[in-house]
């Protein structure tokens, strides 16, 4: 948002974006699956009922990095595109 108030384009604003969180929501979310492996390869009897729960943690994650790295900012071009002041629709 401030990229484009400053008078950005929108497409050039949501790379920049990208680039600038693109490692920090990458490292956080593959420390966290790589953490969470040792659980879901466990053997032990005694934890075997958290190894659902972390292969959901773990996929879950992985899921929501593709959702915050590319669908997120697609939509919001997307309603930016529809919704934008001046936009007219097209039939």
């Amino acid at each position: 948002n401030r990229q484009r108030a400053a008078g950005t384009a929108l497409p050039e604003a949501l790379v920049k974006a990208g680039v600038v969180r693109f490692r920090t929501i990458l490292l956080t979310s593959m420390t966290t699956f790589i953490g969470l492996l040792p659980m879901i390869f466990d053997k032990n009897f005694a934890t075997h009922m958290f190894v659902p729960l972390a292969v959901s943690l773990a996929f879950g994650i992985l899921i929501g990095t593709v959702i915050t790295l590319l669908l997120v900012p697609s939509l919001y071009y997307i309603t930016e595109d529809l919704f934008a002041p001046g936009s007219e629709p097209t039939n």
